[in-house]
């Protein structure tokens, strides 16, 4: 017998006995066996005693919940990465410069410039523009010096690589302009220099036309070799 048949049992004698008790108190007859009234006792033999209706089952949901679990933080997604628009690479400083020709058909005489107001002012004194001579660095060992001689009709420039010349001419009153350009130093085009002996203004010639020089030679002018580098294209 299980321990709670055994308390069942004896809360049923217990019962029993009050009974009896109560009955002769009472002079009311007893019971004529002892389990009668065992059996009308409202306590038998492993009986479970069921909850009443005013207990009422247990609802689940009225009882109180424990403390919700924390639920763990979400790290924030990290943003995309913006594709930032490259930077505009700066533009290459110029190397190089575009010499002018122009000529004036009163003297005869050639002028070489790479400075574009310099040749505007010259065409509204009545130069024509021959279009581009040839291409110069910005900077070499070699510069290009630059002469006026204010003494002739109409004026004459004359240019040298020659410090010893560029001096000598200055001491003879020619005005001494500076440098005009450089020479290329890698030698890429070749500039001829040519001397007419029957002209006073425009007397020295530069090329880098090989057939120019050809024809200038069957009119009568020297040729005098090399007189600077020009850049090869």
């Amino acid at each position: 017998m299980t321990r709670m048949g055994y308390a069942g049992k004896h809360a049923a004698l217990l019962a029993v006995a009050l009974v009896t008790a109560l009955a002769l108190a009472a002079g009311s007859p007893l019971p004529a066996r002892a389990d009668e009234a065992v059996a009308d006792s409202p306590v038998s033999e492993g009986a479970v005693q069921e909850p009443s209706e005013e207990q009422g089952e247990k609802d689940p949901q009225s009882e109180p919940e424990g403390e919700p679990e924390e639920q763990p933080e979400q790290e924030p997604e990290p943003d995309e990465p913006v594709e930032e628009e490259p930077e505009p690479e700066p533009e290459p400083e110029p190397t190089d410069m575009t010499m002018l020709r122009f000529y004036n058909p009163y003297t005869g005489e050639h002028l070489y410039t790479a400075d574009a107001d310099e040749g505007e002012a010259l065409v509204g004194l009545g130069w024509s523009t021959e279009g581009e001579a040839w291409t110069a660095p910005l900077s070499s060992k070699t510069p290009v010096y630059r002469l006026y001689n204010p003494y002739v009709s109409g004026g004459d420039h004359h240019y040298t690589t020659s410090k010893t010349e560029y001096a000598q001419l200055g001491s003879l009153g020619w005005r001494q302009e500076g440098i005009g350009w450089y020479s290329d130093d890698e030698r890429g085009v070749r500039l001829y220099r040519l001397f007419n002996p029957y002209a006073q203004t425009g007397s020295h010639h530069y090329t880098a036309s090989y057939d120019e020089l050809v024809a200038l030679k069957r009119q009568g002018w020297r040729y005098e070799g090399t007189a600077w580098y020009g850049m090869a294209q």
